[in-house]
């Protein structure tokens, strides 16, 4: 019994470890953020304050082409939303070696662009969920 016990501990996976956050991105995001949700806001509050609301319309729908556009450049740069880039021996055996590692390196490229579209994207959503909450519930 005390064997089995035993070897059940020997098998426990090691506990993960804490992924490192990437500092500069954090920055890039906050920074985009704050620029991509202060230009809506002021142009929304100067429609406001001069009663135009062809600004507001405008301002908006550009918000909204930009979060289309951005959507779909992540989703072709990430090839879906799959997280995993594949192995050599996910790959077809009709491919050669070559092609397998330009493959793999092409993918490991496309997730660096669709991590920076990312970084336009999110505030961009945020933009406009704040806006939503702000219109329907405030």
């Amino acid at each position: 019994m005390k064997n089995k016990k035993k070897a059940a501990r020997e098998n426990v996976p090691a506990v993960k470890e804490k992924k490192k956050v990437d500092k500069k991105l954090v920055i890039k995001l906050l920074i985009s953020f704050f620029v991509i949700f202060s230009v809506y806001f002021t142009l929304m509050k100067v429609a406001e304050i001069y009663g135009i609301l062809l600004i507001q319309k405008i301002t908006f729908f550009v918000y909204i082409g930009a979060i289309t556009l951005l959507g779909s450049l992540y989703v072709i740069f990430n090839k879906g939303v799959s997280r995993d880039v594949p192995t050599e021996s996910d790959l077809p055996d009709t491919m050669s070696r070559e092609e397998k590692e330009e493959f793999i390196e092409m993918r490991l490229r496309d997730r660096e662009k669709a991590k920076k579209v990312l970084v336009f994207l999110l505030p961009f959503v945020i933009t406009l969920l704040v806006d939503v909450i702000n219109v329907f519930y405030f």
